[in-house]
């Protein structure tokens, strides 16, 4: 294994970067939500703190989809929870079994990418464009004949009140799989495909789409992932090799400009950042300690065991700590490492590390010879919800088991040139 000291170097600047905007920003305003920050403890746990960074120099040996694809929750769970874990925010123990599992999770794969699985692969362009716009005219059409057609641009004001309102009273609509799709990965990836593949017209539509259903939903993910799909483009115009290195390069720029903000909107910024870093670990550090005290779900707040065998909570878990530990309905989703732990404890985060090496197998196997960028547009999107998301949620509302069903039926050398 040969370290890529320029990787660590720009791990170590995003580490000292969200170290600081989490002292000065997050902690200090949003203390109350269970921060802490003991400078003389961050010393002490500085050194172990700092070996987050292992998973990382495995991960860069190969330059492949699931590679890219764990690098999205590398810098998403293990980056800040090794910060927290340095403030005293989070456990020691937490820490180590994200550490372990994240490990174990990279050095498997890279395993399993040296076992070459041949698998079929569609030559026929006109099989994946029926059923890609299929799934659009479809959804299309059954949105509006649900919800019709609302613009109401003063939902794009994304402090307000009107957005939490709008969005309660769409979850309660029960939606359904169809919709829930439509509109996570819907525009962003329609976006994506006119871009990649020059269907410029389809540019115009996405963003009219990104108006009608955000007008509907009040979902902020949706603008978050139009964003971050352009981000996509934009590392892949700058940089001739997308790699570790110039993610890290990305992820520093984005952070940095997040808080720049903070001299113009400070209460924007602080949200921007503890939002988008640091409260998904938090909620996944409550988690650890919730499920060491109370039972765990078995499996049986997943839809699919729950069809059968029933719920094992009266109420959804993440609404269960919500009213456990703030007392309201506030929704607590966690990430890849803590759902598995809430299932089964260690057993359960083996299981879900599992099953996601298996999909990370699924799309590597099945992007051989495919456009590289258009892939990873298509997957970015699921992989990132995992940050404090089921798995199991992101399979079938977030838009993963349909982003694999695109994929194989991707033809190969149907490609663009890609700087």
């Amino acid at each position: 294994m040969t370290i890529n000291f320029k990787t660590v170097f720009f791990l170590l600047i995003c580490r000292f970067i969200i170290d600081i905007l989490y002292y000065l920003i997050s902690f200090k305003i949003y203390s109350y939500q269970g921060y802490s920050a003991d400078l003389e403890l961050y010393l002490v746990n500085l050194p172990i703190s700092l070996f987050f960074i292992v998973p990382f120099i495995f991960n860069d040996e190969k330059n492949n989809i699931s590679n890219y694809l764990i690098f999205i929750l590398l810098i998403g769970i293990l980056l800040p929870l090794s910060s927290l874990f340095a403030f005293g925010a989070s456990p020691l123990s937490w820490y180590l079994i994200n550490l372990i599992s994240f490990l174990f999770i990279v050095i498997i794969n890279n395993f399993m990418s040296n076992i070459h699985i041949d698998v079929p692969h569609s030559n026929n362009f006109n099989l994946f464009k029926i059923a890609f716009y299929s799934f659009y005219i479809i959804s299309t059409l059954v949105f509006i004949s649900k919800y019709g057609i609302d613009i109401n641009l003063s939902s794009f004001s994304l402090t307000s009140e009107l957005i939490y309102s709008q969005r309660g009273l769409f979850k309660y609509s029960n939606p359904g799989y169809l919709i829930l799709n439509f509109f996570t990965l819907g525009p962003p990836l329609l976006f994506a495909y006119s871009i990649v593949y020059r269907k410029f017209f389809l540019t115009t539509i996405s963003l009219i789409l990104t108006i009608i259903i955000f007008s509907t939903s009040s979902e902020k993910s949706l603008l978050f992932s139009m964003a971050l799909y352009l981000g996509v483009f934009l590392i892949h115009s700058l940089f001739n090799e997308v790699n570790q290195k110039n993610l890290l390069k990305s992820y520093i720029f984005m952070i940095l400009s997040a808080s720049s903000i903070y001299f113009i909107n400070p209460i924007l910024s602080a949200l921007f950042i503890n939002r988008l870093i640091f409260t998904p670990q938090l909620v996944s550090s409550f988690y650890y300690e919730y499920f060491q005290k109370y039972d765990y779900s078995y499996f049986l707040d997943t839809s699919i065991f729950s069809l059968f065998f029933g719920k094992s909570y009266h109420t959804s878990i993440s609404r269960e700590l919500g009213r456990s530990l703030f007392g309201d309905e506030t929704n607590l989703n966690a990430g890849l490492i803590a759902d598995g732990f809430s299932k089964l404890g260690i057993t359960g985060v083996i299981i879900v590390c599992i099953v996601f090496i298996f999909i990370l197998k699924i799309i590597d196997t099945f992007s051989n010879d495919k456009n590289n960028l258009f892939i990873k547009l298509l997957m970015t999107f699921s992989f990132f919800a995992m940050i404090n998301s089921s798995i199991f949620t992101v399979f079938f509302t977030s838009g993963l088991f349909l982003s694999i069903i695109f994929l194989i039926l991707l033809p190969v050398n149907k490609k663009i040139s890609e700087k």
